[in-house]
């Protein structure tokens, strides 16, 4: 069976549905980031209990994705409850799985119709899909804030002082426990955010920040 759904509010109602359904595993591939700030932070509590019923989390970004500090935020605060996230370089389409029985694909290019799929064989094809995702993606290490409102630094921030501390790429990786694709977009980034040429002069120039920060 196969329902195709139009309208992104109408869209978001029926996935906002199924989550509160759920009771087992979310499987999800999300290109890009988590989402608005405002629909992230009231799904966090449902998140939270869904995972500390012994419920399975597990969603695959884009690298890029590690550069908005609101998908950070919440992968982190995700990650403290057992949630599970990795990142894929490779093109990869959006897709969402409940308890391995419904699935929700993009039924157009620009998201704004979605199919919702409940066909045993199909949605047992599209879990071995996202199956195959995950163990391309690479692993993240979030550093997960244990109470309410404490600071967490931003992960591009954490390259950014490694960096002025001399490390290379390979190692900042190996220290974040993240893959050095994403380290390296990490340092694109701030090297136009710090007008940098070079690598060099990027490392220069974060050391400069972390002097007179002390």
């Amino acid at each position: 069976m196969v329902q195709h759904v139009d309208r992104t509010e109408q869209i978001r109602h029926r996935v906002l549905q199924l989550a509160s359904e759920a009771y087992e595993e979310e499987l999800s591939l999300h290109p890009g980031g988590a989402g608005p700030a405002d629909q992230l932070e009231a799904a966090l509590e449902r998140k939270r209990r869904f995972l500390e019923s012994g419920a399975s989390v597990r969603t695959v970004y884009e690298p890029t994705a590690l550069l908005d500090e609101t998908t950070v935020r919440w992968a982190e605060r995700v990650t403290g409850w057992g949630g599970r996230f990795r990142t894929l370089s490779e093109p990869f389409s959006r897709m969402l799985i409940f308890d391995r029985r419904i699935a929700v694909v993009p039924a157009s290019a620009d998201n704004s119709s979605a199919a919702f799929i409940e066909d045993p064989a199909v949605v047992s094809f599209l879990v071995a899909a996202f199956e195959r995702d995950w163990e391309r993606a690479e692993r993240i290490r979030w550093r997960s804030a244990e109470h309410e409102g404490e600071s967490v630094v931003p992960v591009h921030e954490q390259v950014g002082r490694l960096l002025a501390q001399g490390l290379t790429q390979k190692t900042i990786a190996s220290r974040l426990g993240l893959g050095e694709r994403t380290v390296a977009a990490h340092i694109s980034r701030l090297r136009e955010l710090h007008d940098a040429e070079t690598l060099f002069q990027l490392g220069w120039q974060m050391r400069g920040a972390g002097e007179r920060e002390d």
